[in-house]
């Protein structure tokens, strides 16, 4: 799946951002999408990672450790694999600051800075190269995007939950 075949989705609500990222894979691949019937298996906190990566028909391991993550962030280098990741909403908010791409949420801040936490939060990771890793995130409107973050900072906020998806 190449970067250019992966568009940007904005998520409908507001903890629809794993289902969002689905939906972004299932368009580029030329399948359908509908964001609510991903979400009436949802509990509260969202789409889960499993049930994601059922609907990709891809396999899903509870725990990614961050050496499987760089491992993976890798085979997203020639477009080949694009990664679903959790990530720390108030790490993510530290490290890329509450708009990252420039416009400001519809749903408002996603959380205020900190350590770590949540709420998690959903990013589809679509490339990298020796600079930086891009991605997308359903949070916030498509202008500005794809985004871009160092791998320290990838590092720093990654939550342990990734689904990787071959082209």
């Amino acid at each position: 799946m190449q970067l250019a075949a992966v568009h940007h989705i904005e998520q409908g609500s507001e903890h629809s951002c794993v289902a969002a990222c689905v939906g972004m894979i299932l368009l580029a691949r030329g399948e359908s999408y509908d964001e609510a019937a991903l979400m009436a298996f949802a509990t509260d906190a969202g789409l889960s990672m499993a049930l994601a990566a059922r609907a990709l028909q891809v396999d899903f391991r509870p725990f990614l450790p961050i050496e499987a993550l760089l491992a993976a962030l890798e085979r997203c280098r020639d477009g080949a694999h694009v990664l679903i990741i959790k990530v720390s909403g108030p790490r993510y908010v530290r490290c890329c600051g509450d708009r990252p791409g420039g416009a400001p949420s519809r749903f408002g801040a996603l959380a205020d800075p900190g350590d770590f936490g949540g709420p998690m939060h959903a990013l589809l990771l679509v490339g990298v190269d020796d600079e930086a890793v891009r991605y997308l995130d359903p949070y916030f409107p498509r202008d500005g995007q794809p985004l871009t973050m160092s791998r320290d900072h990838l590092v720093t906020m990654y939550a342990g939950v990734a689904i990787e998806v071959p082209s």
